[in-house]
């Protein structure tokens, strides 16, 4: 296997821990029986226990680099966020899960092994407003559009362009936000260490510090906007992330993965034991 097949394996196993240790805990609970913390609290120990990422993010705050928030109906306020970093958008012992609610569950996965990033974060219902349901659906289906246009040798701003021209055609708009607190002007980020951004990896080592780890990883990226030019090349990692709003319905955002690897391309999602989980089995067939 070369190495730059190794990367693309430790981005998949990283990803497929995260939404693997989150269905851990929430099968932990009965369905209306906790808090975004505990479920923050019991996932963290559902990482502990694993050997393939490690227990604390890259991206913190929030603690540990992970967040779960949950909208309530009928304003599914919680979910129209600034920033994860913000501590009013940690995880609370306050705000509660039912059967109406919305799950936005979020960690920001680091491989032990090479420290390469497998983020996760999708929305999960398991409610029945048939709207709300078609809603979230096309919301996945834009992402996955999106991440099946990118392509070697795209400029990165035409990806940009591309997936404004389709939050257009839904009247809708990306509800990501700077750390600064405003409108910020991209849908994703390149994942550091693959292809032409491997830059020099030769500080990676399991004996760094989480607050090393994230630092290095944060200042590595570059973001998906319309004012990146540049070109991609036959290898490299991207996340597909838009944060989709309408007026009239909740939030709704799919953190997806697309890995090029010698000119072949990977969409990476792991969703689907979740999907069948929440019962909301009708997303996998937008694969």
């Amino acid at each position: 296997m070369s190495d730059i097949e190794k990367k693309v394996e430790a981005v998949v196993r990283a990803r497929r821990a995260a939404a693997n240790t989150l269905l851990s805990a929430h099968q932990m609970f009965s369905s209306e029986s906790f808090s975004e913390k505990q479920l923050a609290d019991a996932w963290m120990e559902k990482i502990k226990e694993n050997s393939i990422i490690r227990s604390c993010g890259w991206y913190s705050p929030p603690p540990h680099g992970m967040s779960v928030l949950i909208g309530n109906p009928p304003q599914y306020s919680r979910l129209r966020y600034n920033s994860l970093r913000e501590a009013e958008n940690w995880p609370s012992s306050q705000i509660h899960y039912s059967n109406t609610s919305i799950l936005y569950p979020y960690y920001s996965a680091v491989d032990r092994e090479t420290l390469l990033i497998g983020d996760f974060v999708g929305t999960f219902y398991r409610g029945q407003d048939p709207a709300i349901r078609d809603w979230i659906k096309t919301a996945y289906k834009l992402t996955l559009k999106i991440a099946e246009y990118v392509q070697p040798g795209r400029r990165v701003s035409d990806i940009y362009n591309f997936a404004q021209d389709r939050f257009r055609s839904l009247d809708a708009s990306n509800n990501t936000y700077s750390q600064s607190g405003v409108s910020a002007s991209d849908i994703g980020h390149s994942i550091p260490g693959i292809g032409q951004d491997s830059g020099n990896w030769d500080w990676v080592s399991a004996d760094l510090t989480d607050k090393e780890v994230a630092s290095r990883l944060a200042d590595a990226r570059w973001f998906i906007s319309k004012e990146n030019n540049r070109v991609l090349g036959s290898d490299f990692g991207l996340t597909i992330e838009p944060q989709l709003i309408v007026p009239e319905f909740p939030m709704a955002s799919f953190h997806v993965i697309v890995l090029v690897a010698s000119g072949k391309k990977k969409i990476v999602t792991e969703f689907d034991s979740l999907f069948e989980y929440f019962g909301m089995s009708e997303l996998m067939q937008s694969e």
